[in-house]
């Protein structure tokens, strides 16, 4: 009697250590260059922000209009956005992170695939938030394909991950769901 028990502590304890942990903590992107234009090909240097706390930057990134009124205050926010910049080093200033700020102004202001790019070279699809925004971003500007690869492929937040998977398998010719319910036809 007491070896079962023995036997059922070990293993129990053995399942603890070797389970995924129930809230995994999202890398922190804010420690690299995010971004994918160089000053070489038309991005800004890579020590834009020297100077700049990381809370400032945040700021800044979050006051960023989704539809600038001016192309050229667009192109100039697109650059700021997309260039690959070293970061101002942390400062203890709240979540979200400078690269969740990006993730989200990009996808506000319909740049589906720039923010994919962005994304990809950041190792970022490891975010399942932002591999979400990259893959809502991408249907909304119907790059349905792209979308459902990233979909395929890496985690999502849930219900909307269910719900990118399920227009994919109908998108792909599949007629049921997840659940096995059947979709309407097109």
């Amino acid at each position: 009697m007491n070896a079962l028990r023995a036997s059922l502590a070990l293993a129990g304890v053995v399942a603890l250590v070797l389970a995924p942990p129930l809230f995994a903590q999202a890398p922190n992107f804010d420690d690299k260059a995010t971004g994918f234009l160089t000053a070489n090909i038309g991005g800004m240097p890579a020590d834009a922000w020297n100077g700049t706390s990381l809370g400032t930057a945040k700021q800044l990134v979050s006051a960023l209009p989704a539809a600038p009124r001016s192309r050229a205050l667009r192109d100039l926010q697109f650059t700021v956005l997309v260039s690959a910049l070293s970061p101002p080093a942390p400062d203890g200033s709240p979540p979200p992170g400078l690269f969740a700020r990006k993730v989200e102004k990009l996808a506000a202001m319909g740049e589906g695939e720039s923010l994919n790019e962005m994304v990809r070279s950041a190792g970022g699809y490891l975010d399942p938030a932002a591999a979400t925004t990259v893959v809502n971003a991408m249907m909304m500007a119907g790059e349905r394909e792209g979308a459902c690869s990233i979909a395929r492929n890496w985690q999502l937040t849930e219900p909307f991950g269910r719900r990118a998977n399920a227009a994919c398998d109908y998108a792909a010719g599949e007629k049921t769901g997840a659940a096995g319910v059947a979709l309407p036809a097109a």
